[in-house]
C-alpha cells in the first residue's frame, strides 16, 4: 500500500480501499489493522473482493490492484491517460517477465499475464520472438 501512496502523484489519488479478503499471513497481524476497513472472515474470491471494494468507492474511476502488484511512478499514469482519452475504455496493465528477471532460468517460467477483451484473467507463455 505504501508503494501506491509513494508511487502515485497526489492529484491522481483520492482514496485507497484496502480489502483483507481473509488473508492468512500471520506476520501481518496488527501491522495493517490501522488501514483495513473491510476485513472479511471468509474468502470472497478475486471478483467478490473487488466488488466489496467497489461498494466502498467514492469516485467514478476505480483501479484494482493486487497485493503483489508493484506500483512505480510510471505505472499508473499511462493507464489513466488511456481512460482520459475515452471514458468508456477499460485499461489493464500487462506484466511481461523477461529472461533477465528470472532467477531459476526456466524457459517455462516466462509468462505474461493480463486480461482478455472479455475481462478474463489469462496467463500465456511469452513468444520466443519477444525474448
Amino acid at each position: 500500500m505504501h508503494r501506491v501512496i509513494d508511487g502515485t502523484p497526489a492529484y491522481h489519488l483520492h482514496e485507497i480501499i484496502f480489502v483483507d479478503n481473509d488473508s492468512d499471513f500471520g506476520d501481518l497481524n496488527g501491522e495493517l489493522d490501522e488501514y483495513v476497513q473491510n476485513k472479511k472472515y471468509k474468502c470472497e474470491g478475486l471478483i467478490g473482493g473487488r466488488m466489496i471494494g467497489a461498494a466502498h468507492g467514492l469516485r467514478e474511476l476505480l483501479m484494482f490492484l493486487e497485493c503483489n502488484c508493484e506500483v512505480n511512478v510510471i505505472r499508473l499514469q499511462p493507464l489513466l491517460a488511456v481512460i482520459q482519452e475515452d471514458q468508456q475504455t477499460m485499461a489493464c496493465l500487462v506484466i511481461i517477465i523477461s529472461v533477465d528477471a528470472l532467477t531459476n532460468g526456466s524457459l517455462s517460467s516466462m509468462i505474461q499475464e493480463g486480461f482478455s477483451w472479455g475481462t478474463h484473467f489469462k496467463r500465456d507463455l511469452v513468444p520466443i520472438s519477444e525474448l
